[in-house]
Formats: structure tokens, sequence, C-alpha cells
């Protein structure tokens, strides 16, 4: 199981979100990891979807299973972990 945080902000277009997101599509499929958490965030936390690697069944499909970019405002790295940390304990 990975937990992947991934920067929604304005600051990160379409294009770059599409090909974060393809990577931690390759990620998954070449290291054999039954669950991925995407966090998605901006300033802060997004959203939080766990998916399991048997309802993934190309890049495309994980890209629509994850849904609508959230977020898109200022950028921090600290805040959102923060967030989600306490959130799991």
């Amino acid at each position: 199981n990975i937990t992947c945080f991934i920067d929604t902000s304005g600051s990160m277009t379409t294009e770059e979100l599409r090909r974060v997101f393809g990577v931690v599509y390759d990620l998954v499929e070449k290291n054999n990891i039954k669950y991925v958490t995407i966090v998605q965030h901006d300033y802060n936390m997004q959203d939080v979807a766990v998916i399991s690697s048997d309802e993934i069944v190309d890049e495309n499909t994980f890209i629509e299973y994850v849904g609508k970019i959230k977020g898109r405002g200022g950028t921090s790295h600290v805040e959102p972990y923060k967030e989600y940390m306490k959130e799991i304990e």
C-alpha cells in the first residue's frame, strides 16, 4: 500500500496532473501494489481516495476513477500532510 500526495494547486496544469497520475499508475502496476491512497491538495487537503489495484484497468480508467481534480488554489505541502496525519491517527 502506498499514499501519494498530489499537488492540485492552480500552478499545476491539467497536462501536468495527467502526467502525475500516469506516474502513480505506473508505480502501482509495476510494483504489484494492492492499494493506493491518493490525497489531492492545494493549500489544504481537498480529497482522499483509496483505490484497489483490482479497480484499475488502464491508465485512463485510473485517471477517471480518481475523478475531477479538486483544489486549484494556493500551494502548501505541509498543511495538507498535517491534516491527513490527524485524520488517520
